[in-house]
């Protein structure tokens, strides 16, 4: 009966263990972003300057707190998301190929010059010639990249997310803010 009960207390322990080294993501103290610990590697061959897709690297993109909903045809405001109530999202693209997505949880956060420091961001890709793709990271199964398209109109970064194509997507807006200069002076810290 003991070694029964000692069999299953390791069983256990074994299975959770396994589970927490099978995720995929590192960094995850407070006010750092996360960051995939191996899944990126296969990405820094692929990315490309997002100049050459419209995407400017001298300036931050600010989510404007709205969303389109092809499948209902229905625009969304920020107040309206349970899960993203009071937060504002930005993304900083470098001439790598790397980006790096900031949540700040209350939209009213004052910005400064560590903001933007990609310690604190989540790491993402701009890998496609042919098509606007972005690889972007998420923390969802314990870590992946998840493929997104973007357009540029103007000024404004679309993001597109879902899969299925044109119709089954949730497309978000984000304007081009110029901040002072100093503040995107940090390295690209993904090689």
């Amino acid at each position: 009966m003991v070694k029964r009960c000692f069999f299953l207390i390791l069983i256990i322990l074994s299975f959770s263990t396994c589970g927490s080294l099978m995720c995929d993501h590192t960094g995850s103290i407070v006010g750092t972003g996360l960051r995939s610990k191996h899944l990126y590697k296969k990405y820094l061959k692929k990315r490309i300057d997002p100049n050459t897709k419209g995407l400017r690297t001298d300036i931050v993109y600010a989510d404007l707190g709205y969303s389109y909903s092809e499948i209902e045809d229905k625009i969304s405001y920020s107040k309206e998301w349970t899960s993203t109530v009071n937060s504002r999202g930005y993304y900083r693209f470098y001439k790598s190929g790397n980006i790096y997505s900031f949540t700040f949880k209350n939209q009213d956060t004052i910005l400064n010059e560590n903001s933007f420091n990609p310690i604190h961001g989540d790491i993402g890709f701009v890998i496609d010639h042919k098509k606007n793709i972005i690889m972007d990271y998420a923390t969802v199964n314990c870590g992946g990249f998840f493929e997104r398209s973007f357009e540029m109109q103007n000024d404004t970064l679309i993001m597109k997310h879902g899969t299925g194509g044109e119709g089954n997507r949730v497309l978000y807006y984000y304007k081009a803010i110029e901040v002072p200069k100093e503040w995107l002076d940090y390295p690209d810290d993904v090689k």
